[in-house]
Parts: C-alpha cells; sequence; structure tokens
C-alpha cells in the first residue's frame, strides 16, 4: 500500500520485483510534489524476470552460507536470507562455529546445518563465505571450483594469487 499516489521507485527494477499488488490509500492526505512520468501502472511495470510458470527451485543453483559464530549469529542469518531472495533455488547455512550456541530459528528460508564437513559444501552452485566468521582452520580453496562471496573474516586466507576469476571480496 503507498500513501497519496504511485512513486516513481516502484518501476526501478531492483525495488519492482519485491513488490506485489499496489493500493492506493489515503489519497485525499497527499498531494504529489513536482511531476512524475509514471503514473498509470499495471502488473506487466513489474515484471522482470523471464521465469517460466512450470519452474522450480531445484533450476536456480544451491548457495552455500559458511558462516556465523555464537556471539555473531546474524550476520549469517542475513546471508543466508540474502541468497534465498535474490534466486537461490536452496540456501544452506553452514554455520561456521556452532559452540556454545543457543538460538531457534522460527522462520527461515533456508537449511540450518550446525554441524557438517568441508565435503558437505562441494555440491553448492555457489558458496558466500565469512559473514560474522569463518571455520576454525583452513578453508580448502583449492576445492572451492564455483563462484565465491568472500567477506571481511574469510579475507585474511583468501590466497592472493587466485588466477580463478570467480570471487566477489567484499
Amino acid at each position: 500500500m503507498t500513501i497519496g499516489y504511485p512513486k516513481e521507485v516502484f518501476v526501478v527494477e531492483s525495488v519492482a520485483h519485491f513488490l506485489g499488488e499496489i493500493r492506493c490509500i489515503a489519497t485525499e492526505f497527499s498531494e504529489p510534489k513536482g511531476t512524475f512520468k509514471y503514473w498509470a501502472l499495471g502488473h506487466e511495470d513489474f515484471y522482470f524476470g523471464n521465469i517460466a510458470r512450470s519452474a522450480h527451485k531445484g533450476i536456480f543453483g544451491k548457495c552455500g552460507v559458511i558462516a556465523g559464530s555464537a556471539s555473531t549469529p546474524g550476520a549469517a542469518f542475513l546471508a543466508a536470507e540474502a541468497s534465498h531472495r535474490v534466486g537461490a533455488g536452496y540456501t544452506s547455512l553452514y554455520f561456521a562455529d556452532s559452540r556454545n550456541l543457543s538460538i531457534r530459528i522460527r522462520e527461515a528460508s533456508f537449511l540450518f546445518k550446525p554441524k557438517w564437513k568441508w565435503n558437505d559444501v562441494l555440491h553448492n552452485s555457489a558458496l558466500i563465505l565469512g559473514p560474522g566468521g569463518i571455520p576454525k582452520g583452513k578453508i580448502p580453496w583449492n576445492k572451492l571450483k564455483m563462484p565465491l562471496v568472500v567477506d571481511a573474516d574469510a579475507l585474511a586466507e583468501f590466497p592472493q594469487t587466485s588466477s580463478k576469476g570467480n570471487a566477489i571480496l567484499t
């Protein structure tokens, strides 16, 4: 719902992807300031993908998130949730350090795996490493052939001579 009138930002692709039905309410309380070129908005204005009706989560890849610790679990949860929201079919959160972890997950769009081995993550299409912590010990960089997002906590271990070009460093 929007107060007064449709907003120009509604047709920005990164915003429109998350909008559902738009309803203008309280039009008597608000008057548009300035001029806008988008006034008549329909469903076709907010369709930016080419996803078949028969599509299923299995064709959108698997993202593994290796992150988090008992003191900073939120960063890991946010990264896993973001992976799902941007389109990964499956997202698995491999918690980096689950010792002394005491949390309950009520709602999540990802699989939560507090106990795992490095071989468990090799079937993923992409990996996010580091938000909120990394596993103790070495990361097997030579085994990680998929695209990577390497966050600050994992950067200290990232090999500087990576010729693969498959990593985004944040």
